[in-house]
């Protein structure tokens, strides 16, 4: 400022220097389309006198790290992926009195796929189903398959996948759509130990119950189901089963058993089915005496038979081939032979042998009513036919019979006996078709 007065005063200045500040400059970019399930990355730059700001929306998302981060994100809410758009308005901050300056971007959010899926019942070293169940599926155009045991990866839509060995993966399922939008899940998935099934079979032969036996294992799981079929139209649901077959062959035995996770396992095993071998004998005699010795042959066929088994009735035993024994004591004896083949197919016969004891009588007896030795039996037998006749001194009959079980009691028309002695006569047809006499007295004593 310059002054010139006239009066002889002296002229005056002074000097005022002016900063001129530049203008904020704020800028955040283009509109953006964003998917609703991803965060809305933010771009603002801020020059000139400041370079902060503040972010502020029209919705109720929230910012990250914070509303200050010219370069953070928005999270935006569920209302704002719903009403489809809001803005965002960055705001200079700071501005050293000059006016702050704003800037806006419409952010529209599209549509992005909601990645879904399920899978069968995992099973180590068999095939596992993986099903994709992602929306909108019409308009997704790409998927990705992660099956987590570092190696395993798919681009199927359902794709199969085998896993080696029993453990929890994480399965990746990334799914993209038409427009660019992804979607990814992560699951675990249990794969379970697959049992090892296995069986094994007593010999079979046909006619004969056969045994099956499970051999299968599977750990730390328990075998919960068991089936079979035996090749001849027959199936099985125990652990352990019988089986009858029918004719010989060859059959195909498949053998399945399920753990208690689900896990199947399958063992084939052919079954030979052999003929049975046909037990018989022959013996010495059919009827014979006691003490005699009898001689028992083997007839069984076809050869070769590998082992005798014989029960003689009166508990002796033998398991030669061509046994002898002798039987003390009258009866009916059940001779039992069984055997076995080389196949180990077996077969029983039973025949019956009759001993028989000479017939026999005591010398006396006392018929008085007290309990002991009251009655004259015939002892011995048994015997085919049997007529015993009692006489007294002058050749009269007192007592006849024909029947062993009933003896004389001593008396003679309902009236005892005279003490003394008296003859018999026995006359008995054995069952080896021989005949035998004998005669003798008896004594009645009081």
């Amino acid at each position: 400022v310059l002054t010139s007065m006239g009066g002889g005063c002296p002229s005056v200045n002074d000097t005022i220097t002016y900063v001129v500040l530049r203008a904020p400059f704020i800028d955040v970019g283009s509109n953006l389309n964003v998917c609703k399930n991803a965060f809305v990355a933010l771009s603002g730059t801020i020059t000139g006198v400041t370079n902060t700001g503040t972010w502020t929306s029209t919705g109720t998302g929230s910012f990250t790290p914070n509303i200050a981060a010219l370069n953070g994100y928005y999270v935006p809410s569920t209302s704002d992926t719903t009403a489809g758009s809001i803005f965002l308005t960055l705001e200079t901050t700071n501005n050293k009195g000059c006016v702050s300056r704003k800037d806006s971007l419409l952010v529209t959010f599209i549509q992005s796929p909601k990645a879904n899926f399920s899978n069968t019942n995992a099973c180590a070293t068999q095939s596992v189903v993986f099903t994709d169940l992602s929306a909108p599926s019409p308009s997704i155009i790409n998927l990705s398959w992660n099956f987590g045991d570092g190696s395993g990866t798919s681009a199927a839509t359902n794709p199969t996948y085998t896993y080696a060995a029993s453990n929890v993966y994480t399965v990746t399922h990334i799914v993209t759509l038409n427009n660019g939008c992804k979607d990814t899940i992560k699951k675990q998935v249990t794969v379970y130990n697959t049992p090892l099934a296995d069986f094994t079979f007593s010999s079979v032969c046909i006619g004969n119950q056969s045994f099956f036996y499970d051999g299968s294992s599977t750990s730390p799981d328990s075998l919960v189901s068991w089936n079979w079929n035996f090749g001849n139209g027959n199936t099985g649901n125990v652990q352990n089963p019988l089986n009858l077959y029918t004719t010989t062959g060859i059959f195909p035995v498949n053998f399945t058993v399920t753990s208690s996770k689900g896990c199947s396992n399958y063992a084939s095993k052919t079954v030979t089915v052999n003929p049975r071998p046909k037990a018989d004998f022959s013996m010495s005699s059919t009827y014979i005496l006691a003490y005699d010795n009898v001689s028992f042959t083997d007839l069984s066929t076809p050869p070769p038979i590998s082992s005798w088994s014989w029960n003689f009735g009166n508990t002796n035993t033998s398991t030669v081939q061509n046994p002898s024994n002798v039987y003390s004591d009258k009866g009916i004896y059940p001779v039992r032979l069984a055997i076995k083949d080389n196949n180990g197919c077996a077969d029983t016969i039973i025949k019956d042998i009759y001993v028989t004891l000479l017939p026999m009588l005591p010398s006396a007896f006392t018929p008085n009513n007290d309990g002991h030795n009251d009655t004259l039996f015939v002892k011995g037998g048994p015997f085919v036919k049997m007529s015993f006749r009692v006489y007294n001194n002058w050749g009269e009959i007192l007592f006849t019979s024909d029947d062993q079980a009933k003896g004389w009691d001593g008396k003679y028309k309902d009236q005892p006996a005279p003490l003394g002695v008296y003859v018999w006569i026995l006359d008995v047809e054995l069952y080896n078709g021989k005949s035998v006499r004998k005669t003798g007295d008896i004594t009645i004593l009081k």
